[in-house]
């Protein structure tokens, strides 16, 4: 299979700063009408044959005239080993006709836009879809909350957070909670407890008094995740609040 390697776009952003206006007309001297904004996006996710985007997937950046109506996205490009459906508010769906291989590849699209009574379209903007072995994982973990109860016995709690960090995809620029999933919490070499993901992503079990003072004697817990193959292993750790 040929494999893409990613490019940047070729395009002039001068005079699209403001909502993409034109450079000046050569024979007249006046701005071009303006048009919308195409912004280049990446999208990755393990290893696949296929590979899908919901709307408004690549026009969640892009940026259109003020006072337009509504954007939609037209495919320009994209290579012939690939089967593609891509609709107008944005959304893909991609079909490898042969087994992808780890990597970058890229379509090209630009965005229309009605403004004053007539289609404008931007410059071609590129997508870049990255197939990943894993996704990487991350774990935050809380510090222990230690909690004085009935004749001066202090029990404990740990919890902490699985997520796929924000940045490794545009389609989650925020990050996404991980639920479902095993997190193994440690003192030191003693393993404490194994808890299981809620819908936020959050692991939590009580620590009773034995776990307390071993995680005291640790000065903290760490939480582990073995990961699966479509998402990476983590660890996190952190201390102590009494």
């Amino acid at each position: 299979m040929r494999r893409i390697a990613r490019a940047a776009v070729v395009a002039t952003l001068l005079g699209s700063i403001c909502w993409g206006v034109g450079p000046a007309d050569p024979v007249s001297g006046q701005d071009a009408p303006a048009v919308p904004t195409a912004v280049d996006d990446h999208f990755s996710q393990p290893l696949s044959q296929s590979f899908s985007v919901g709307e408004p997937g690549v026009l969640a950046n892009d940026v259109g005239v003020p006072g337009g109506g509504p954007l939609s996205a037209q495919l320009v490009s994209a290579p012939d080993w690939l089967f593609e459906r891509f609709t107008p508010g944005g959304a893909f769906v991609i079909l490898f006709i042969e087994p992808p291989e780890l990597g970058d590849y890229e379509l090209t699209y630009v965005v229309r836009q009605v403004v004053d009574g007539e289609v404008r379209t931007s410059a071609p903007a590129t997508v870049v879809i990255s197939l990943v072995e894993r996704w990487p994982t991350a774990l935050a973990v809380d510090p222990v909350v230690l909690k004085v109860a009935g004749l001066g016995i202090k029990l404990g709690r740990a919890s902490a957070r699985l997520t796929v960090p924000p940045g490794v995809s545009d389609d989650l620029p925020f990050g996404l909670h991980i639920p479902e999933q095993p997190v193994t919490f440690s003192a030191g070499a003693a393993p404490l407890c194994t808890a299981t993901t809620d819908n936020t992503g959050v692991a939590t079990c009580a620590l009773d008094l034995g776990q307390v003072l071993t995680a005291i004697l640790a000065g903290g817990i760490t939480a582990s995740y073995a990961g699966i193959p479509t998402l990476a292993p983590s660890t996190g750790s952190n201390g102590l609040i009494s």
